[in-house]
């Protein structure tokens, strides 16, 4: 099977408001098994590039591909690709059991793909209750819920972390890191780097219209000299053999503090996976591995000139 038949593909996607440029003809990929991480700052196109992609929104030429078709030639598109845009974009009155059985009939579904999706994101024992009585971070599940109807190999997701307290924060990573894989697409627009860091394995990153990158997560950062920040108990782990595991690498070991809740330094020079893999062996006493600010870094000096708002300290 050809690329261009698997996952989602951009190919010179061009899209203009009146004299505004969205879009000017993107060119990207996006493969199946991975999470591909969608950043942009405030009118980097984002929003455009996700509603052409579902046929909400026609481009002035170009294509924008799902395994190689639009989704206005899909007879079913719940049954290719799910799609969350908009959580609060329900019914208010209808219950949210109805609510999927509404999408599932249109999609010549069954109704008990309805009841699963439903049990699959934790709302079974409210599903008779309306919509409107929702709390956003439910809503959220919701949604995550219609994308699952019909058993897509593509999701696709804008903010899905909106709303949503810590527990469906974790629901919601794990959730992406599961379909991921089992070989689906999984592409999400965020604005919350430290979340991308924690899942993404891809990103494709606009300004203005303009792709400024589409790889590797360890690929965008690696030109930035990375901090990985490592949460540990002092007591299970000694900072010697970690201190030589990180040289061996070429790396660097800084410890910034010590507590009853556990222990913190930082790897310098590495990514987060290098560091996951270097660790392995200590991993009974990790507490946690995430990225420091170098991918927040990294995107801020690739974005600064593609930003449309910024204060009168920032640099132009």
């Amino acid at each position: 099977m050809s690329p261009s038949n698997e996952g989602i593909s951009f190919e010179s996607v061009f899209k203009q408001f009146g004299s505004n440029v969205v879009l000017g003809g993107l060119t990207a990929s996006i493969p199946p098994g991975r999470i591909t991480g969608l950043l942009g700052p405030n009118g980097s196109g984002k929003s455009t590039l996700l509603r052409i992609l579902l046929g909400l929104v026609r481009a002035d030429s170009g294509h924008a591909l799902i395994r190689g078709k639009r989704v206005r030639d899909m007879p079913f598109p719940v049954q290719e690709v799910g799609a969350l845009l908009d959580a609060a974009w329900v019914h208010p009155n209808r219950s949210a059991l109805n609510h999927l059985r509404w999408i599932a009939r249109a999609s010549d579904l069954p109704d008990r793909n309805a009841s699963q999706a439903l049990a699959s994101v934790g709302l079974a024992d409210v599903g008779d209750r309306k919509v409107g009585r929702f709390s956003l971070g439910m809503k959220q599940r919701l949604g995550i819920a219609a994308t699952l109807l019909g058993n897509p190999d593509v999701l696709v997701f804008d903010e899905p972390l909106n709303g949503l307290d810590q527990s469906g924060v974790e629901f919601v990573r794990e959730f992406l890191l599961r379909e991921a894989e089992r070989g689906q697409t999984v592409l999400i627009a965020s604005h919350l780097l430290p979340e991308m860091a924690l899942v993404a394995d891809d990103l494709l990153v606009l300004g203005r219209g303009t792709l400024l990158f589409n790889g590797s997560l360890d690929d965008f950062v690696k030109d930035n000299a990375a901090t990985v920040e490592v949460v540990y108990d002092p007591e299970l782990i000694n900072e010697l053999p970690i201190e030589a595991t990180t040289v061996a690498h070429g790396w660097t070991w800084t410890v910034h503090s010590r507590s009853a809740r556990g222990a913190t330094g930082s790897v310098g020079g590495a990514t987060t996976s290098e560091v996951m893999a270097a660790f392995f062996e200590f991993r009974a006493g990790i507490i946690s591995i995430s990225e420091g600010h170098s991918l927040e870094e990294r995107y801020l000096q690739l974005t600064s000139a593609a930003t449309e708002f910024r204060t009168k300290s920032e640099p132009s």
